[in-house]
């Protein structure tokens, strides 16, 4: 509705202080589905998955760890997930919320996302609690990223580069 358009540009336009609340919709035009919608990745991996998730919240389940399939199932979603990743550019949204950096309006974005499309459009972007406590990350990822990877094992980090989609999607995890 260009109404609705026009007033959002009013109210920007004169505001100082800007923050920013984004999800998975900034990000479908980049390529990258949504969770929930009818052929979002939650019900991709159900397909794949019969009788082993019942719904796309059991992928963030504590119990997921549990069994081979729910590990597998998991590990498949998360090479799918990097795998279009790697292609996806950012979306004008990302461009116009850049650019209300630039102009010193923007004070923080709180995003969903972990496919790390604000950093390639020059965020700060940072997922540990205590740089965004601090303000010093520009982008406070809400559920974490696709950037890096966390040994469940012995804790460790190290980057998830595009080499390690192929592991996830056969089900299997890196050494």
């Amino acid at each position: 509705d260009c109404f609705l358009i026009r007033e959002v540009n009013k109210h920007v336009a004169k505001a100082k202080n800007c923050i920013i609340i984004t999800g998975a919709g900034i990000s479908c035009s980049a390529g990258i589905p949504d969770f929930i919608s009818s052929d979002g990745l939650y019900n991709m991996i159900k397909s794949q998955y019969p009788g082993v998730f019942r719904s796309g919240k059991d992928l963030f389940d504590v119990q997921l760890l549990r069994t081979h399939d729910t590990i597998k199932g998991f590990n498949l979603f998360m090479g799918i997930l990097k795998e279009l990743n790697v292609n996806a550019k950012p979306t004008a949204t990302h461009s116009f919320i850049k650019k209300l950096a630039d102009m010193k309006k923007l004070k923080r974005v709180y995003t969903q996302n972990i496919v790390n499309l604000e950093e390639l459009v020059g965020f700060d972007v940072n997922w540990q609690f205590e740089r965004v406590k601090s303000c010093k990350a520009q982008v406070a990822q809400l559920h974490g990223t696709l950037s890096k990877l966390r040994c469940n094992a012995c804790t460790n980090i190290c980057p998830f580069t595009p080499q390690y989609c192929e592991i996830f999607k056969e089900g299997g995890a890196p050494n």
